[in-house]
């Protein structure tokens, strides 16, 4: 594992050595997301099988691997013109289209029409507070 060292600053941290499994881990699992097609599920459980049980206290909810797993997993693309996007999951590009519509028309001065989209879609969707995660209704 590379380390920088640099001068002690007035905001630090005393090692923890009981972290470097789950920090390994974590970085297998990345670089594992990136290089491969396994499912989710399969890249966690054989990056379990050799994890220490000694460390166990440090690693992660199944939840939050998931989560980075996809999140490595994101894809930028380039189009006809040259310029680069995200392929987003269904959700995620639900979520950033609402926030979008949403912050458009609040900036244009529009803030009972952003709040008339809101609720329109909290009709056909159950979108949550933090608008995070939706079901179809």
């Amino acid at each position: 594992m590379d380390a920088i060292l640099s001068q002690p600053t007035t905001h630090f941290h005393a090692p923890q050595p009981d972290r470097v499994p789950a920090i390994q881990l974590k970085n297998d699992i990345k670089a594992r997301a990136v290089i491969t097609d396994e499912s989710t599920s399969s890249i966690i459980h054989s990056a379990l099988r050799t994890y220490p049980l000694s460390a166990a206290g440090e690693l992660s909810r199944n939840e939050a691997l998931m989560l980075m797993i996809r999140r490595q997993r994101t894809v930028e693309t380039v189009d006809v013109n040259g310029r680069t996007f995200e392929v987003l999951s269904c959700q995620e590009e639900f979520c950033k289209v609402l926030n979008d519509a949403v912050k458009t028309l609040e900036d244009t001065g529009s803030p009972l029409e952003a709040a008339s989209y809101y609720q329109k879609m909290s009709n056909k969707f159950d979108v949550g507070r933090d608008r995070s995660k939706y079901v179809l209704k």
